[in-house]
């Protein structure tokens, strides 16, 4: 099991370089998840109490809203990590595009293995304030562009909504 998801776990920037008992014991309490087609995996408003990893499928991450789409995650990202960590209400909606299959990881097996490794909760904290600054950015961005909040499509078809220093794999709107 750890050799199927270190390479997804490890793509969480609070996870990188972590020690492999760490990561081992994380896989460990992994729950599997599945979501059909328009099925929402989160619900701005809600307690974040686990975070997902998808193994499989696209999720979209929508504003409270749903008028601004933040990004597409697929296969190997990860999202809902920052309510998880700051243990604020999630402020986006995440919907499944396709049949999704996902790992989610709890607060509380999170809480428990950090209570051994308090330098992997400070790193932890550190990218939740960054994600947090970055979606306060990106909204204050929107508003001063007067464009209602709509995403930004670039050539490829492909949705830059958010402010270029935002991590590549999260939930986009930070607490979802």
């Amino acid at each position: 099991t750890l050799y199927l998801h270190k390479d997804m776990i490890s793509k969480v920037p609070f996870f990188k370089n972590a020690e492999t008992s760490f990561i081992s014991s994380l896989v460990a309490c992994l729950t599997p998840l599945q979501a059909a087609p328009g099925d929402f995996v989160i619900i701005a408003g809600e307690l974040g109490l686990e975070m997902f990893f998808i193994d499989f499928g696209e999720v979209e991450i929508w504003s409270a809203d749903m008028s601004a789409r933040y990004r597409k995650a697929a296969s190997g990202e990860f999202f809902g990590e920052v309510a998880l960590l700051t243990r604020e209400r999630r402020t986006a909606n995440c919907k499944a595009v396709s049949y999704v299959e996902l790992w989610s990881l709890s607060r509380d097996d999170l809480e428990r293995l950090c209570g051994d490794s308090p330098e992997m909760e400070e790193k932890m904290q550190k990218c939740a304030q960054q994600r947090l600054a970055a979606q306060l950015h990106y909204e204050l961005q929107q508003a001063d562009d007067g464009d209602g909040g709509r995403e930004r499509r670039n050539s490829d078809d492909s949705v830059t909504a958010l402010p270029p220093g935002m991590m590549k794999g999260g939930d986009g709107a930070s607490s979802a």
